[in-house]
């Protein structure tokens, strides 16, 4: 083949295969034209992701947790950052948070599991006025966007002042 010549290649691509043209370039000791390949490593992958809900959104109390964790897994943000993190809390498809029940017993699980940080819904922060945390670092969430803001904020600052419910 001649330097700029199309050189037709016959590629497979599952089960179907495809024509194309590839020109023919003179090689670096200019003695004969060639073709090739250049690899690069650009690719990056950013799924659009849709989930089918209700209006109501994921009406039980892992909605926000379960949510947290898809945006941690597909997200570079690294929210967890190595913690054990609990929470609860109702999310709807805004992104809202609200309250959930079994509050008493999802702070003494997620002590005992060695959580430092429990996402409490704003909702609920009545159910702890006793003061009885169990040791954990209760932040108060009323939507998705808070959970996030508080959990890089205390990734980035383990002092970091962020949302909490007023306890008697």
């Amino acid at each position: 083949h001649e330097a700029g010549s199309l050189v037709r290649l016959q590629v497979e691509r599952g089960e179907t295969e495809v024509a194309v043209g590839v020109p023919a370039v003179i090689s670096n000791d200019q003695k004969r034209a060639r073709i090739g390949i250049r690899v690069e490593d650009n690719y990056r992958f950013e799924p659009e992701i849709t989930f089918d809900l209700e209006p109501r959104g994921i009406t039980n109390a892992a909605g926000l947790l379960l949510a947290i964790g898809v945006y941690d897994y597909l997200s570079a943000d690294d929210l967890v950052a190595d913690r054990i993190i609990a929470g609860t809390g109702v999310l709807d498809v805004s992104g809202a948070v609200s309250a959930a029940n079994g509050l008493s017993e999802k702070l003494r699980a997620a002590a005992s599991a060695g959580a430092t940080l429990f996402l409490l819904p704003s909702a609920n922060c009545q159910d702890i006025a006793n003061g009885i945390t169990h040791g954990l670092k209760v932040i108060k969430v009323t939507n998705f966007s808070d959970a996030v803001a508080s959990l890089r904020a205390l990734r980035d600052n383990p002092e970091a002042e962020v949302p909490s419910c007023e306890i008697a």
